[in-house]
């Protein structure tokens, strides 16, 4: 894999206190952020809670991945004075702006980070975890040279959409004026009672919980999609179901 070297000024965000369990050691996580680091998986705010919810009951997080720098360990000392390990775990900023609005989704970042740390440092982390008051990192925030993989796939459009339901009816129109005859055949779009999937090669990727009225979703065997060229759009329309 392809790697690139950058120098990070990580933006103090909270710090988390624990302990390693078996070690019987504090451990302090300065969680902060920095443009250098990959974004996550472009997902709508529905599509976020429902993994975060799954990830809170079952542990599992599907195909979301959160890009992760961890910094080297450094020697501290806690108030009291007695010795402790800080670690600095770097984030784009987009993850800190989704997690201030959504409380399962810090949640599972917490639960990442957590395992992130344990996995490169042989640690066991206690999940009973401290904020500490007014406290937004554990010791002063250096640059430094971090190594992240760089990718040569192209980025994908989450697309534009609107959803209207009226008369029994549901009707979302997805805009795609990007997409042209070879890219659609290699368009992958996946109608069900309750969500809508689309990937186009290259080009778009969608994964929303759809907004209807009466909370049940749609009939999709009486489902239809069209992709309307001339428009840029593609049109999904299905009857409610009763």
């Amino acid at each position: 894999m392809a790697t690139k070297s950058l120098l990070v000024t990580p933006t103090a965000w909270f710090t988390v206190k624990t302990s390693d369990v078996e070690r019987q050691s504090k451990v302090f996580l300065n969680i902060c952020t920095d443009d250098c680091i990959p974004e996550p998986p472009k997902r709508t705010d529905d599509t976020l809670n429902a993994v975060s919810t799954a990830a809170a009951e079952t542990g599992e997080i599907g195909d979301y991945y959160l890009p992760i720098i961890l910094s080297n360990l450094r020697d501290d000392q806690d108030k009291s004075g007695k010795q402790c390990q800080v670690v600095d775990c770097i984030l784009n900023p987009i993850v800190r702006r989704l997690a201030e609005r959504m409380t399962k989704y810090r949640n599972m970042i917490l639960e990442i980070v957590l395992d992130t740390a344990d996995s490169q440092f042989s640690w066991n982390l206690s999940r009973e975890i401290v904020f500490p008051n007014n406290m937004r990192s554990k010791g002063k925030l250096m640059p430094r040279q971090v190594t992240i993989p760089t990718s040569s796939s192209p980025i994908l459009i989450t697309p534009e959409f609107q959803e209207i339901t009226e008369g029994g009816y549901y009707r979302m129109e997805i805009d795609v004026p990007k997409l042209d005859k070879n890219s659609y055949q290699r368009t992958m779009l996946d109608v069900e009672e309750m969500r809508v999937l689309l990937k186009s090669d290259s080009l778009y990727e969608l994964d929303v919980i759809i907004d209807v009225k009466n909370g049940k979703g749609i009939a999709i065997d009486e489902a239809s999609a069209k992709w309307h060229k001339n428009m840029g759009k593609i049109i999904i329309r299905a009857p409610l179901l009763a």
